[in-house]
């Protein structure tokens, strides 16, 4: 069966929408143009070339990037303002494809600032450790991807979970408590929790501290594909030295001057973190 179009807005359920374009663009099929609309974000993963297994950047270059001669982007809170009630963790594109294609897909998820990250990462050299209740001084990993609203990281929900001295955060829970207690913030989380542990309470402090910066805060946006952050590819800087107060690692307090120091960051990219 043949069609000179094909207009669509197939179900966004994980990766069925790439699925149903893939199988409209088939050669069993054929369509001299397609529009889609559905979401854009697994075509803006930064993160792709470096994940292990098959990404869905890659699983989908022959069968949909390649066929994609244009890309509208829709922000996520445009897109939810179409809805009755929001219901859009990312934004959505409006792709037109056809057998030809031309779009620059592979230059759509570069990031030089993630990159940088990935270059000078010290996540390997980490105490990481399974949850258990009588861990101290430690920040659980999970917490440093926080739950999404509307396709932005929403921190704000994080304010009173924090990181755990002697066992208990700042309101007075363990991590299993806490969670019951903050929902939002665990969001995806699953039993065996990794955790980070650190030989001080100070240590502990400074690295939750430093994952509150506008730099870590960036780094965790620009990294999420859907609701998952990998959390190896974070600016840890547990190995580096503070060019402020030449301490290591989080002996010493970060700030976003001393990130954008340490990651070489340019007078550009800096702006970008600070729109």
């Amino acid at each position: 069966m043949t069609f000179n179009y094909v207009l669509m807005n197939p179900p966004y359920k994980a990766t069925l929408h790439l699925d149903v374009i893939s199988s409209i663009l088939e050669p069993t099929i054929k369509c001299d143009t397609c529009v889609n609309l559905s979401p854009i974000r697994w075509l803006q993963d930064p993160l792709s070339k470096h994940k292990k297994g098959t990404s869905d950047f890659d699983k989908y270059e022959e069968s949909v990037s390649k066929h994609l001669k244009d890309l509208e982007v829709i922000p996520t809170e445009c897109a939810n303002a179409t809805f009755s009630r929001p219901i859009l963790l990312q934004p959505l594109g409006i792709y037109t494809l056809n057998s030809i294609g031309g779009f620059d897909y592979k230059s759509f998820n570069q990031n030089s600032i993630l990159e940088k990250v990935i270059n000078k990462n010290t996540f390997q050299s980490l105490n990481v450790v399974n949850y258990n209740d009588s861990l101290e001084n430690y920040v659980c990993l999970n917490i440093m991807a926080p739950s999404m609203k509307y396709g932005k990281p929403y921190f704000e929900t994080l304010k009173n979970f924090g990181y755990f001295i002697k066992g208990k955060n700042s309101s007075g829970y363990n991590y299993r408590e806490a969670k019951a207690h903050c929902k939002e913030a665990t969001r995806g989380d699953v039993s065996n929790t990794l955790c980070v542990v650190f030989d001080t309470e100070k240590e502990a402090i400074n690295c939750w501290n430093a994952f509150n910066t506008d730099f870590c805060k960036y780094c965790i946006s620009k990294s999420v594909v859907d609701i998952h952050v990998y959390q190896k590819f974070l600016p840890w800087v547990n190995d580096i030295t503070n060019p402020r107060t030449g301490l290591v690692g989080y002996k010493s307090d970060w700030t976003d001057d001393d990130f954008y120091k340490v990651f070489d960051l340019t007078d550009q990219e800096i702006k970008s973190i600070c729109l």
